[in-house]
């Protein structure tokens, strides 16, 4: 799979020059190329709009930082830095920043695809809000940092199913996890700020819940509240080994 540096493509990097249209250009050019890295050496990437293609979304993929989070991916307008549908792809090594102007973090639908060692900051509503239109299962939510802000820290609808959210540190003011649906499977993540409660379940199915860390909520810890569309449920939630202290 081929390499595509977005500094070939025109991005400069610079934090003051729009590099959304160099940033696209590298990943179509990926993309149509059957697959390939999008590869941000590091600097502040500034975008006047999202990395994205909509529903249509983008297959094999890569969206690859340089360094240790040292490529800045962040928004000039009130829009999610990443969004749309992402088929087997990854998103890795990025700080991705909405720039407190408004939007969530990512808003995207992911099918077998890996969102990992991200950090997330200046979002609003949303650090994460996965899979609100398209289904997709198989995904790795893992070693993230999200951090305090205002909304949820990753929120995911029924269509985000058979997946892993492991090993990331959220703070938020919402629910820190607000998660609907499964099988899922939410493990040694540290869930913290002064969120209203660390871990929501919203009406699911085949769920374990292993080995997290759970501090500061404001009212329950964990809290399972049915959905508005269900008139009954059978949980198979396995709540196993957590660590809580509640603010």
């Amino acid at each position: 799979m081929a390499v595509a540096d977005v500094r070939e493509f025109g991005a400069t990097g610079d934090g003051v020059t729009d590099d959304h249209p160099a940033v696209m250009a590298a990943i179509r050019a990926a993309a149509d190329a059957g697959g390939g890295t999008v590869f941000f050496p590091a600097g502040d990437y500034a975008l006047s709009a999202s990395i994205g293609n909509g529903a249509e979304g983008f297959a094999h993929v890569c969206l690859l930082g340089d360094g240790e989070r040292a490529a800045r991916l962040r928004v000039t307008t009130d829009v999610a830095p990443i969004s749309g549908h992402w088929i087997e792809s990854r998103i890795e090594n990025l700080t991705i920043d909405a720039g407190s102007l408004g939007g969530p973090g990512l808003d995207v639908d992911l099918d077998k695809s890996y969102v990992r060692h991200c950090w997330i900051d200046g979002w609003t509503g949303y650090g994460m809000r996965l899979n609100a239109t398209i289904e997709g299962l198989l995904n790795w939510i893992d070693d993230n940092f999200i951090a305090q802000c205002t909304g949820y820290g990753i929120h995911t609808s029924y269509r985000f199913f058979d997946s892993w959210i492991v090993n990331n540190n959220i703070g938020s003011t919402r629910p820190n996890l607000s998660i609907e649906a499964g099988p899922l499977r939410i493990l040694a993540n540290h869930l913290n700020g002064s969120p209203q409660h660390n871990i929501e379940l919203r009406g699911n199915k085949s769920l374990t819940i292993i080995g997290n860390i759970c501090e500061g909520a404001r009212r329950e810890a964990i809290v399972f509240t049915m959905p508005a569309w269900a008139d009954s449920d059978d949980e198979q939630v396995a709540i196993v080994g957590n660590n809580i202290t509640n603010g």
